[in-house]
């Protein structure tokens, strides 16, 4: 996911902590994500919650699997651009209501 394919974010959601949580990711989990890990990742409490979510095409991250592998795995940085975007898209949402 590139910057571009973010939705638009007010001025005061800066690059740099988008940036920033990409570099913890990384850090934490080297670029790539599977399993157990990309799971709590996207916020599944459940390994079957997130085959459901694969089935109906509903994770909001491209995830794919690699030859010789089991499972499914993500990029880092694509996992931090969503998470950034969805906490910022809900807490605009939260700050309106209130």
């Amino acid at each position: 996911m590139t910057t571009a394919s973010l939705p638009h974010l007010p001025q005061r959601h800066s690059s740099a902590k988008r940036d920033e949580l990409q570099q913890a990711l990384t850090a934490h989990f080297g670029p790539l994500v599977g399993g157990d890990d990309l799971r709590r990742q996207l916020g599944f409490k459940t390994a079957a919650a997130f085959e459901r979510a694969v089935r109906l095409q509903r994770l909001g991250v491209r995830t794919f699997n690699l030859p010789g592998r089991r499972g499914r795995f993500a990029l880092s940085v694509d996992i931090a651009d969503w998470l950034f975007a969805n906490a910022y898209v809900v807490d605009d949402a939260n700050q309106r209501a209130a």
